[in-house]
Formats: C-alpha cells, structure tokens, sequence
C-alpha cells in the first residue's frame, strides 16, 4: 500500500482515510529464509529478496549468515560454495567470508598480500525468532529494534510456522487479509455428509459492513455481519505496516502473515 505525503487511501465507497504527511518510515525487519532448522555447516540457501539475489548459510557457532550470492571477486555464485570454518568459501579461486561480510582468505592472491582488507562484501543482519529467519536489509545506522511480537520468544510446541510461494505482488496478498467479505465464499465449508454450513455466522451474511480505521501502525479492519436473528459477528484484522497482515484464528490463536516480496511478481507469504 502507498502512500504519498499528505495524501489518502481509500477504504470503502463511503470513506477514505487522511494521513498527515510524516517522514520515511524505517526498513523493516524481513522474514527471509529457509537454514532454520539446518545443522551447522549445512550447504547454503539461495534467496531472492526484495529483487536481490542472495544466499543464506548456518555457520560453525550455528549462527545464519545473509550474503550478496555473487562473489566480490569474480562474481561466481556463493550457492556453489564451501561452508565451513565459520565461513563461506567460494569454489572459484578460494575466497571466503565471514557472516558479517568480512573477507577471510584470498588464497590465491600472493604472499603477503593485504589486499582482503581492502574489500567488504555485501551482507545483511539476522535473527532467528519462532521458527524464522529475519533479516535487516535497510542502512545500519536506522537498524530498528526487532518487534517485539507476543510470539516472539515462544517455544517451537506453541508456534506453527509454514512458507508458502505465491505468484503475486505482495499487496495483492495483503489485500486478501485486509478483506473479511471473502470468508462468505472462498472459506465455505459444511457439515459432514450435508449441504448444510458448517459456520453458519458467514454463511447467514455474505455481505458485511466493513470499516477502516488508520492507526500508528498501519489500518485496523473492521467487518460486522448478522450471525443471527439477535446477533452479530463482530471481527477485527489488522494491517501492519508495510507488509503484515494479523488475522483473528479462532481456535488456532493469532495467525500473522508476512507477505516479503521476492520481487515485483512473485512473494513468499
């Protein structure tokens, strides 16, 4: 979702929503890549991200490391490469790296060469929370604190964590959280053996009222439906600037959804 300065969102046919102008908000923390769960030294992960190609790898300490794929030498793709020592090294001429960027070894540059010193290669911070790999990829002087989430900090029983590859524009998928009308149809379900609505609050009103309300962290959304003769269903989901979607779950708990954007077309959710 953009927004310009000064400018507006529409929210509904009745009502749109003003933002007073504020500055650039600060790069988020990335919900990124597949090594959780992977043994140290494990071979590395290519990633695309934000229209970048990148690799990811666990390192000897178990720590994740996120890499420009393309080494700074002869551009030769860090996927291919060794992990091991604490470090990734590639398969061309040897150099290796470090998970902060640093250039370990140029062992076919001559003896006594410093040249290694003189080089960083392209790398981004994570941190590993719930089951994910979050990684920082804005300025490090605006490095923001890492959210900090009711999740956050749970055990691997109390959290369930899945990774789907959508062929969309993130927004496209965030747009889908943001619309509660949709569970009248898409979610249908019914009792065993019948033709009969298994929740028959979405099935007695597939037209809800539904509101829009800004907030300082994104758009608060808000349906009502008649469940009922004497009752409604009131639901409430909650965008989360720029790319979270928090639905309610039911039974399941709180379910968030990152939409992370692989490039313009494509997302993981």
């Amino acid at each position: 979702m953009k927004r310009n300065a000064g400018g507006t969102i529409p929210c509904s046919r009745k009502r749109t929503m003003r933002f007073s102008p504020k500055p650039a908000p600060t790069p988020p923390w990335e919900a990124c890549s597949g090594v959780t769960g992977s043994l140290p030294d494990c071979p590395p992960v290519q990633v695309r991200l934000l229209g970048e190609e990148l690799v990811a790898f666990r390192d000897s300490q178990g720590r994740v490391g996120l890499l420009d794929e393309h080494c700074s030498h002869r551009g030769t793709s860090l996927y291919y490469g060794r992990n091991e020592e604490c470090g990734l090294r590639c398969i061309y001429h040897g150099w290796k790296y470090d998970m902060d960027g640093n250039v370990l070894e140029t062992p076919a540059a001559p003896s006594g060469s410093d040249f290694k010193t003189k080089i960083h290669h392209r790398t981004y911070p994570c941190r590993e929370e719930a089951g994910i790999v979050f990684a920082y990829m804005g300025p490090l002087e605006k490095k923001p604190l890492f959210p900090s989430y009711e999740w956050v900090g749970l055990s691997e029983d109390q959290v369930f964590v899945t990774k789907v590859f959508l062929k969309c524009n993130y927004l496209q998928g965030l747009e889908g959280d943001c619309d509660s009308s949709h569970l009248s149809y898409l979610h249908k379900s019914f009792k065993a053996g019948t033709r009969e609505f298994e929740n028959e609050a979405y099935a007695n009103d597939g037209a809800p009222k539904l509101e829009a309300v800004g907030t300082d962290f994104g758009v608060r959304m808000v349906s009502l439906r008649k469940s009922g003769p004497s009752t409604n269903l009131f639901r409430v989901t909650n965008f989360v600037m720029p790319c979270q979607g928090f639905i309610p779950g039911g039974r399941e708990g709180l379910t968030t959804h990152y939409y992370v954007p692989i490039d313009d077309a494509h997302v993981w959710k």
